[in-house]
């Protein structure tokens, strides 16, 4: 429709037409310019924040959300107005502790509280063959078979998986519910 409009706009009168499409290109890139400087003060705004951010710790991060307008804060949301992941990455990579500080306050994944671990501490995945009471009985041994344990021992509720060596019959039993066994030859 609209371009059926300028077809006779411009088969009409050539004159108006030009001086409605000056004026349409005009507004255009006025709106254009008028939201290129806007993004870029945020973007000032935001290198300027992060160097807040450096200096100091959280409570630098709320008073710079804080800081910006809420204009700017619509330009960073994405869907569903939360902000953009990418911007709150960049909040907390800048808003680390200093050294020997205990954490910075902040949510972390499914909002689980950072917890700090020790040297060597592995995280659900299993215990270390050293941490293991069984593994350190001496002469890297197991307890039944006589084989040294390799990696790490299923620690998992529910874990069916025997390892290589637990029996004495020197088979290997791949899953327990499915009955089947695989031995030596």
């Amino acid at each position: 429709m609209f371009g059926r409009c300028c077809r006779k706009l411009t088969e009409s009168s050539p004159e108006v037409y030009q001086e409605v499409h000056r004026e349409f290109t005009d507004r255009l890139l006025g709106a254009h310019r008028e939201f290129t400087g806007r993004m870029l003060g945020v973007r000032q705004e935001f290198v300027e924040g992060n160097q807040e951010l450096a200096k100091s710790s959280l409570e630098g991060c709320r008073e710079f959300i804080g800081m910006i307008g809420s204009e700017s804060r619509c330009c960073l949301r994405g869907r569903g107005g939360h902000m953009h992941v990418v911007c709150m990455q960049r909040w907390l990579v800048v808003a680390r502790p200093p050294a020997g500080a205990a954490g910075h306050g902040l949510a972390t994944y499914k909002g689980r509280p950072a917890m700090a671990r020790p040297l060597g501490a592995v995280a659900h995945k299993g215990l270390l063959p050293v941490a293991s009471p069984v593994a350190s009985m001496g002469d890297g041994a197991g307890h039944r078979g006589d084989r040294p344990l390799a990696g790490r021992l299923p620690t998992a509720k529910g874990s069916r998986r025997l390892c290589r060596g637990s029996g004495g019959d020197d088979a290997m039993r791949v899953k327990e519910g499915w009955g089947i066994f695989l031995r030596k030859r």
